[in-house]
Parts: C-alpha cells; sequence; structure tokens
C-alpha cells in the first residue's frame, strides 16, 4: 500500500492484492477428488463437534450443526458455505478467524485443527462448488415468464371445462433457474404437494401433477382441496410476490381461471401456508383446545374416565425439555395424539410422582401440549395449547424446543411438519406403566386406572405403527415418497420453506425477475441507484431475502412490464423473514464497492450495512498478503458505529481524504463489525504513529484476532461471570457478553 504525500490530506492508496475468488474452473473429475480431501479436512478438524454420529464429549451437535461431511448440503442450504466465495463462507471465515475449531483455541492443543494448507484446500473447494453451479446452470434451457405461462395456457385447454375456471398453479421456475439441483427440486415438487394435502378436508389426496418445461408447474384445484375461492385469496393477500404478469397469455389464463392471481411461487406457499396465522386460518382451527375437541366429536377427560385412551410418559424426549406424556384418542377422522408438556420435572410436575392428569385427585399439573390429528385424506393436522386450552402459535422454549429453527421454537405447523415427517414419532418408550405397577407408593385404584390406560409397550408400538403406516400410505396414494428427504434428513415441506428463506446470490434474484443472468445485469440499470445498487451487491455478496423484498417492487416496475399487487398481508411475511433472520446470535454485515471493477486513479467508496449496531474496523490485504487498517484511521480516530439498518459510506461526504486506486491489480478488502467493542480486539490501531496502521501478513492478522478472542473467552470461563475480568489491553472495559463479531471480505479489480 502507497500513500501519495502530494495530495494529503487526501491520501491516496495504491490496492494491490490477490484473491482466490477469481480462480479458474475446475474440470468434474478435479472437483470429485477435491471433495473427498476437504471431507477428510473436516473428518479430522471438525467433525468431533459438527457431524451426528463422530460426536465427542457432547451428545448434540454443536450449535445445531450436525452434518459437516455433507458437502451437497452444506453448499445447498448456504448457511455455511456460499459456493465461489470462501471470504464470506461461515464455515472458511471460522478457519481463518482461528474460532474455530473451539477446543484448539480453548486450550485442547492436542486436538486437530486444521492446516494453512488445509485452509486452502477448503477455499478451493468452495471456488470450485461456485464454478459447478454455474456450469448446471449454463446446460439448462431457461424457463421465462413466457414459457411457463404458455405451458399453463396449453394445460388449461386440455381440461374438461367445468375444471378450468377452479384450477391454479404453483410454480418453481425461480429455483429451476437459480441453480436448484435436480434432486433437490424433486424434493421441492413433492414438498409443495404434501403441503396441499395437509391442508384439507377431503377424503380424497390431492395428486401430484406436474407440467411445463423443465417440469416447473404444479397443478391443483380448489374443488379437490375443499376450497372456497377466498381460501385461495387469502393465501395469495399473504404473497410477497404476487405479480400480475403482462403478457396477452397471462390475460387469457386470468380470464378462464376468474381470478387474476391464479399463479403462486411454491417456495412462498411453503414458507407462508404453514405458518400461524394463517395455518391456521386455512385449515379453520379453532382458538381453544375445547373448541377443538367438539370439532373433532371428541371429550378427552370422558375418554379418559371411560379408558378409551393409550397413554405413554417417559422423562426424556427429543422435542420437550423436561419429561413428557403422549396420549391417543379416536377421532371420527381418524387418530388425535395429545402431549402434556412441563417447564420442569419437580413436584407436581413430575409424572413419576403424579402420573395422572390432567383432573382428578391429586394431578400433574403440565404447561402447555402439542397435538396432530388425521386428516380425511390420512395427512396430519396440527395445533399448540397453553395449559388453560387457549391456542399457541409457538411452544415456549424453556419446554419445548425445534432444533431446526434458528430462534429453537416450535411454530405450528411447520414445525409440526417438519418433526412428524413421516407421521407418530416412535422411539419413545413408556416409563409409567411398569413404575407405578411395582411400587408400593401407589393405591391398588391407581395402579388398576394406569394398568388400564397405559398398554403394555409392544402394544403401544402396534398402535402407533398402524397409525404411522396410514400416514405413510397416504403420501403414496398421492403419488408421493414418504422415505423422501432432502440430502437424506430434511423433511420436505420445510426443505421448500427453508429455500424462501436463504440469502440470495445473483443466480437466484435474476431468476426471482424471470430473467436470466445477463438480462438481469442489463436490465437492472433501467431501475436506477436502488437498481445499480443491488447490482454491486449481488456481484459482490449475497442479499438478505427481507431486504431483496423491500426493494423487489420497485425495481420490477422499472425494469418489466409486469406489475406487483401490493397487499398489506404480505408485509407480515417480510417481517417473518426478517424476524427470523435477526434472532440468530450472529448478524449480517452488507458490505459493497461503487464498482466492481476500475480504472487507475480511480476513486473507491464502501458501502456498509448491518443487522445490528455494531464497531466497524476496515482492513484492506495487499498482493504481498500485508494487512493494513483503512478505518479507523489518523483522521478518523473516533470509534466507527454503524447503526442498524443504516448505511454507512466509507470515505464519506465529510471525510477529508478519499481513496484513489492508483496501481493495476485485484485487492481484498474485509470489514470486521462488533457489537461488544469499540475497537475490534486483536488489532493495533497506532493513530498517533502512522496514518493507515499496518498489521502485518493477513495470517498475522488472523492470529491476533484469534489470541484476542481467545484470552477474552478464556477470562470469562475461568473467572466467572460476577468475577472480574482480565483487560485485553488497558483502558478497555469489559462486559459479561461475549465477542459478537461479523466478518465481510470482497474483492475489487483495477485494470
Amino acid at each position: 500500500m502507497s500513500i501519495s504525500r502530494k495530495l494529503l490530506p487526501l491520501p491516496l492508496l495504491a490496492m494491490v492484492g490477490a484473491n482466490t475468488a477469481t480462480a479458474p474452473a475446475i474440470a468434474a473429475s478435479n472437483l470429485e477428488q477435491l471433495r473427498k480431501e476437504v471431507v477428510d479436512i473436516l473428518d479430522a478438524s471438525c467433525a468431533r463437534c459438527h457431524q451426528v454420529g463422530k460426536l465427542e464429549k457432547i451428545k448434540e451437535p454443536s450449535q445445531n450443526f450436525g452434518n459437516v461431511l455433507d458437502l451437497e448440503a452444506l453448499v445447498r442450504d448456504k448457511k455455511h458455505v456460499i459456493a465461489g466465495n470462501p471470504d464470506n463462507s461461515k464455515l472458511w471465515k471460522t478457519m481463518m478467524d482461528a474460532n474455530m475449531p473451539y477446543d484448539v483455541y480453548n486450550g485442547d492443543y492436542e486436538a486437530h485443527s486444521p492446516s494453512a494448507e488445509d485452509k486452502q484446500k477448503v477455499a478451493d473447494w468452495i471456488i470450485a462448488e461456485g464454478n459447478a453451479g454455474k456450469e448446471l446452470i449454463s446446460s439448462r434451457t431457461f424457463v421465462s415468464d413466457d414459457d411457463f405461462l404458455n405451458a399453463i395456457l396449453d394445460d388449461l385447454r386440455t381440461l374438461p371445462e367445468h375444471r378450468i375456471s377452479r384450477t391454479r398453479y404453483l410454480t418453481l421456475a425461480n429455483l429451476y433457474n437459480g441453480g436448484a439441483s435436480e434432486e433437490a427440486m424433486e424434493v421441492y415438487r413433492q414438498g409443495a404437494v404434501k403441503l396441499l394435502n395437509s391442508l384439507t378436508y377431503q377424503p380424497e389426496p390431492i395428486m401430484y401433477e406436474k407440467l411445463g418445461p423443465g417440469d416447473t408447474i404444479l397443478r391443483v384445484n380448489l374443488d379437490d382441496m375443499g376450497w372456497d375461492d377466498d381460501k385461495w385469496d387469502l393465501l395469495q393477500s399473504n404473497n410477497p410476490y404476487l405479480i400480475q404478469y403482462d403478457s396477452p397469455t397471462a390475460r387469457f389464463v386470468e380470464k378462464h381461471t376468474e381470478t387474476k392471481t391464479p399463479i403462486i411461487r411454491a417456495d412462498v406457499f411453503a414458507f407462508i401456508a404453514p405458518r400461524p396465522k394463517l395455518y391456521l386460518k386455512l385449515l379453520d382451527l379453532p382458538d381453544t383446545f375445547g373448541e377443538l375437541q367438539k370439532f373433532l366429536g371428541i371429550d378427552i377427560n370422558e375418554e379418559i374416565e371411560n379408558n378409551r385412551v393409550a397413554r405413554a410418559g417417559f422423562q426424556h424426549s427429543g422435542v420437550s425439555q423436561n419429561n413428557r406424556m403422549i396420549e391417543r384418542f379416536s377421532t371420527k377422522f381418524g387418530a388425535f395424539w395429545n402431549s402434556y408438556d412441563f417447564a420442569g420435572n419437580k413436584g407436581n410436575q413430575s409424572l413419576l410422582l403424579h402420573p395422572m392428569g390432567p383432573i382428578g385427585d391429586n394431578p400433574f399439573k403440565h404447561d402447555g401440549g402439542e397435538m396432530f390429528f388425521t386428516l380425511p385424506n390420512g395427512f396430519q393436522a396440527y395445533y399448540l395449547a397453553a395449559s388453560d386450552g387457549k391456542m399457541l402459535i409457538s411452544g415456549p422454549t424453556e419446554i419445548v424446543r425445534d432444533p431446526r429453527r434458528r430462534d429453537l421454537k416450535v411454530t405450528n405447523g411447520i414445525s409440526c411438519i417438519s418433526c412428524h415427517s413421516q407421521g407418530i414419532r416412535d422411539e419413545n418408550q413408556d416409563e409409567i406403566r411398569d413404575y407405578v405397577l411395582n411400587s408400593a407408593t401407589f393405591d391398588s385404584k391407581m395402579r388398576k386406572k394406569i394398568e388400564a390406560i397405559h398398554p403394555p409397550q409392544e402394544e403401544m408400538k402396534k398402535i402407533m405403527a398402524r397409525d404411522k403406516k396410514r400416514f405413510m400410505d397416504a403420501m403414496r396414494s398421492a403419488d408421493l415418497d414418504p422415505n423422501l428427504f432432502l440430502d437424506g434428513q430434511v423433511e420436505m415441506v420445510s426443505a421448500l420453506s427453508d429455500q424462501f428463506e436463504r440469502n440470495l446470490t445473483l443466480e437466484m434474484a435474476a431468476a426471482e425477475f424471470g430473467l436470466s443472468v445477463d438480462e438481469f445485469n442489463k436490465a437492472l440499470p433501467r431501475a436506477g441507484k436502488i437498481g445499480y445498487d443491488l447490482s454491486l451487491r449481488l456481484k459482490q455478496d449475497q442479499v438478505p431475502r427481507d431486504q431483496f423484498i423491500g426493494q423487489f417492487a420497485e425495481i420490477l416496475t422499472n425494469m418489466t412490464d409486469h406489475t406487483l399487487i401490493a397487499q398489506s398481508e404480505s408485509e407480515d411475511t417480510v417481517k417473518k423473514v426478517k424476524k427470523e433472520r435477526e434472532d440468530r446470535d450472529t448478524f449480517d454485515l452488507t458490505l459493497f464497492a461503487n464498482k466492481q471493477e476500475y480504472d487507475v486513479d480511480e476513486k473507491a467508496v464502501f458501502t456498509f450495512k448491518s443487522d445490528k449496531t455494531c464497531f466497524l474496523t476496515v482492513v484492506n490485504v495487499e498482493g504481498n498478503g500485508t494487512s493494513t487498517v483503512l478505518l479507523p484511521n489518523k483522521f478518523r480516530k473516533d470509534p466507527v458505529k454503524l447503526k442498524a439498518g443504516k448505511d454507512l459510506e466509507f470515505p464519506g461526504k465529510k471525510d477529508d481524504f478519499h481513496f484513489r486506486l492508483a496501481d493495476a491489480g485485484k485487492e481484498k478488502i474485509i470489514a470486521l463489525c462488533s457489537t461488544s467493542h469499540d475497537y475490534i480486539p486483536g488489532i493495533k490501531y497506532n493513530f498517533k504513529t502512522t496514518t493507515f496502521a499496518e498489521q502485518g501478513s493477513e495470517n498475522k492478522l488472523n492470529k491476533s484476532l484469534e489470541k484476542a478472542a481467545t484470552e477474552y473467552t478464556r477470562a470469562i470461563r475461568i473467572e466467572g461471570k460476577k468475577a472480574k475480568k482480565v483487560a485485553l489491553k488497558k483502558k478497555t472495559k469489559k462486559s459479561d457478553k461475549l465477542v459478537a463479531q461479523a466478518r465481510k471480505a470482497i474483492t475489487i479489480v483495477v485494470h
């Protein structure tokens, strides 16, 4: 890095560097070999904490991340790996930031840690996966808006006249064009049809019928669903992508289906429909557990009194945090399963001390429950309620948890659909019957009652097996595969719903507008500055879903002739996506340059944005590997606060300096933002002695960051929350809160 003294206090920074993101494509055979090598690296360094079946010293995967060896899943879910972009892939960043492996950086120096060569190999693999994804997209025939509209028109022409006006369509063209593999596409198609079958009281299954280019269209008829127009309109009113297409074909489809909104994206459907309160409305579920019993034609207290119930109680459950009891009744539709969940295990919340309830002599005292019942077609509907019978939209995390959700909340019905992917879960066995019958603590009356309503384990297994078979048979009757999971583990409706929550790549964003990447890049300038900024962000990183939706309407209007139909309820959908993203312990940090490519002597300006208020440090890594702090600096010494949701430009209009790119090359810019420290621990700012503080090599910088974070963690672990903390440097105030830090990096090219 060089500084031109001629223009001070407007310094010139020569930005010359290297970045692996521009590495050449890797042949498919070489990619397979690279995957094998990376699996070996992750197996040795990460599997002990993050791979189910290989965990050491822990029972559950750390941070609910338990499939580190499933490379295909890592690439697809984009939580830990952003194909083509190692700098912003969480897996690689935690290695480079020296935050992982956790045991190594917290004192267990005998545990295996990835070498510098290993880290480079992981980066090479991430780049290669990005190239492979682009090759997949380029190998497909792009499905345009006109393509799927024409396919829908052709399909309508084949239908009996009396069914045309009630026919609707779900599309997956955006997922297909955005690069979803064929294996994933099949999971998504079946997930959409499974969800349709979970939202109807009709006795016949909704059949899996795919059509159109790339099998990207699913047909459904409202009469088959037993839905009136209001149900479909309710669904569409929550759709943030409710587009009215501007074409003669679209007008024809709208005319004959007698609605302006005959189409919904399948991923949007899977995100909005199985979440309260829309889920409850689509199934006409009541507000209280008592009313639900009336709807199903049973009275559970009467059923228990007359021994028409099968119960099982156990101390540990995969969902409940404490002991749990489940019970089965028969209804006009089939099985009704109910659970009693507890906030604790002591006193009247202990099933071993109080095995009877919720009414009667000396009963247990539960805090809530989860219920599901068989629908007429054999699929299942779900319900949550507090102990007083009032309906809940989600269960308290101190009682029940869904480890798949970012906020851990069991949310009706997406969490229930995911958990009961194949019907009733049968892995737990009753512990109450044998305990009570073999204990002199309980009187004869109690023992007889327990014997009557707690069947022997083998009998209970048969009851569960019958109900499970009915559910799986129902899926098969709809031409669905009950054993189909994304990556062998993610339930199909959840997989499709999760896809909607993902941050967007350039390819995915283009597909959302019905455009190829080339068409998208050419069209974006028509959207003005908002389109230009989005283009820069997508070329350099990913964009969170809620932020993308917030800009979608304006860009769509300026780029195309289509219209986004505004719906007030759709704003709630955006809020749900944003909340689920912001409920995470980590937070999103945005960084993009005002151009992706520059000419020599051009000025560079960087824009930063964060989910949470944090303190920003910007680092430049040169071609020779030297890292230098750009911000804070001698001209701007005070901590730089990046306010949540607000853009910050650097250099800004009020700064007494600017950056000019003096030499050709490539440059890495790294942004670090901390919610718990004014200045990033481990960085030497040196405001008095230098204008821009050099930190040595990037590797040395990472080690300094690692050392600071490790010392901080150890101080807390050793001395306890109320003890005086060991300061990392003089005059640094510390709190009990661990270091919360986000990192982003981009590459800019100077010609």
